[in-house]
């Protein structure tokens, strides 16, 4: 499956009321309910990674997955109520990638982003 076919079948279960409309301006309502909620589903990774490292609670790699479904879920969301496609979001994010380290990860590119 591709990110584009995931988000068009993810957006299915997007409730009606926070559905975003198929006008071309940015949905508000729907771009708020998603970035928040990319947030909180985010900040439960963290907390699982945090437990784990700092309370000594075994590693829940289960749990971890489920919660990125949640943050690629929501994701979706955020995309399609700005009107962009998961996959092009994708593509542009890697021409960034390749732009910025053309030679892979160097630490001086990351420190200073003006090379």
């Amino acid at each position: 499956m591709n990110l584009d076919e995931y988000q068009r079948r993810a957006m299915r279960t997007l409730d009606p009321q926070e559905a975003p409309t198929l006008a071309p301006e940015i949905d508000k309502a729907a771009l708020i309910h998603g970035a928040l909620k990319l947030a909180g589903e985010a900040g439960e990774v963290a907390d699982l990674v945090g437990k784990w490292r700092g309370q000594g609670h075994p590693l829940n790699v289960e749990a971890i997955a489920e919660e990125l479904g949640d943050l690629l879920w929501h994701l979706a969301e955020v995309a399609t109520a700005i009107g962009y496609p998961l996959g092009g979001i994708a593509i542009a994010n890697l021409d960034k990638l390749s732009r910025r380290y053309p030679a892979g990860f160097e630490a001086n590119r990351s420190i200073d982003r003006d090379i």
